[in-house]
């Protein structure tokens, strides 16, 4: 008996994805979402970064809205998030998370013919307080759907704050992310850029050296 249930678990964990083993190790699995990630999905930005299980991407590289790519139903929605946990700074996370891209109802993998409920912006963590993580989620919806909350365009920090991943799947019926990805930022000079637009988290930065 102990030896089905050692050689049972040993299965489970082998039948773990890459995605799912690395959100593990960097806490993103259980502390932000509960359930496993099946599969990795593809983000790549225009300035040539990629996306890739904990890479650092620099804000500058992400400043505009990513291509995305996964395996998708033609005949199927999905619902896409960018949220970044570790706000404003990693030791005293109290905003977490926001989201810095919301985009439903995608048909198969049109994105740009998707419902953005929250425009893009580059997540930007403050000068000299360490790295933030940025956390891509993909979920397939069971139809399309009708979203109640307002769009957020990418000047507002307004309704990004204290988002909850689990929550918004909870009230629309989402179930698990199928696919995600996530990176490492951490400060360049185009963050400040990002923090002027938003008018937030500009006194959590320090000065120059």
């Amino acid at each position: 008996m102990i030896f089905l249930i050692v050689a049972t678990l040993a299965v489970a964990s082998a039948a773990e994805s890459e995605i799912t083993e690395k959100m593990k190790e960097f806490k993103i699995i259980p502390d932000l979402i509960q359930s496993n990630v099946p599969e990795t999905l593809k983000v790549e930005f225009d300035s040539g970064a990629i996306v890739n299980m904990g890479n650092k991407i620099f804000p500058s590289e992400a400043r505009n809205q990513p291509m995305v790519d996964w395996n998708a139903d033609k005949n199927a929605y999905y619902t896409i998030m960018i949220i970044a946990p570790d706000a404003p700074i990693p030791t005293n996370p109290f905003l977490r998370s926001i989201v810095t891209w919301l985009v439903g109802n995608i048909p198969g993998k049109d994105v740009q013919s998707g419902d953005v409920l929250a425009e893009y912006f580059a997540i930007s963590p403050p000068r000299g307080r360490g790295e933030q993580r940025g956390i891509y989620l993909l979920y397939k919806q069971p139809a399309k759907l009708h979203f109640d909350e307002e769009p957020i365009d990418k000047y507002t920090s307004k309704g990004r704050l204290n988002f909850s991943a689990d929550k918004f799947s909870e009230k629309y019926g989402l179930g698990k992310p199928i696919a995600g990805n996530f990176y490492m930022s951490e400060f360049d000079k185009y963050a400040l850029v990002v923090f002027d637009q938003l008018q937030c988290c500009v006194q959590y930065n320090l000065p120059e050296q």
